[in-house]
């Protein structure tokens, strides 16, 4: 129903009558869709990722152990960051992506150990690997969001089939796909991606 390059025209029309038409679209947006506002603006600023202490904390707040000893975070994300020997400036991840993944890990393996160097260790190759559908070191980020439905909506990711910033935790009937796969999938009428290696329908 809705084109995209046609909205573009039309947005370039309005912007030609009314000079201040993008800020009121932009308030428009703002209050139909708040969390997609929020998500839009601050993965303008930081990109995939957890970009300062309070996108941290709102993060690991979500946090849940399987020991069923505790939920939030673990450790203190400063000794996390501190202890890590790590040069974020080197690093394609941030500090606070880091002790996000740190204290997720626990959250979901503390049964196995209570020595955070074993969880450190995890987060570090974490990521670092990009043999996922994602970047690796965005995983943080979209797992902390994964997170954050499941506690706010009470829906697990895999039905979220509609929604197309679900990062990795997105699934079809195909399997797991991402929003940087677009190269690989078609958009069919029943507005789902499909995997073109498994259905030969939308080969080309």
């Amino acid at each position: 129903m809705y084109n995209l390059d046609k909205a573009d025209r039309l947005l370039k029309r309005k912007l030609e009558k009314d000079p201040n038409y993008t800020k009121k679209l932009l308030e428009k947006i703002k209050q139909d869709n708040p969390d997609e506002f929020a998500r839009a603006t601050f993965e303008s600023e930081y990109g995939a990722h957890l970009g300062d202490e309070d996108m941290y904390y709102d993060a690991v707040r979500n946090l849940k152990w399987v020991n069923g000893k505790g939920k939030g975070e673990k450790w203190d994300k400063d000794d996390l960051i501190q202890r890590s020997n790590l040069d974020f400036n080197e690093e394609r991840f941030t500090p606070w992506d880091y002790a996000m993944a740190v204290n997720s890990h626990y959250a979901d393996y503390g049964t196995i150990s209570e020595d955070p160097k074993y969880y450190m260790d995890m987060a570090k190759n974490y990521l670092r690997n990009n043999s996922y559908d994602v970047r690796g070191d965005e995983r943080a980020y979209y797992d902390a969001q994964m997170r954050e439905r499941r506690n706010r909506y009470g829906y697990d990711n895999r039905r979220s089939y509609n929604n197309r910033y679900d990062g990795y935790g997105m699934y079809d009937n195909y399997g797991a796909y991402n929003r940087y796969d677009y190269d690989n999938r078609r958009y069919d009428e029943r507005n789902t991606y499909r995997d073109r290696d498994n259905d030969k329908k939308y080969r080309e």
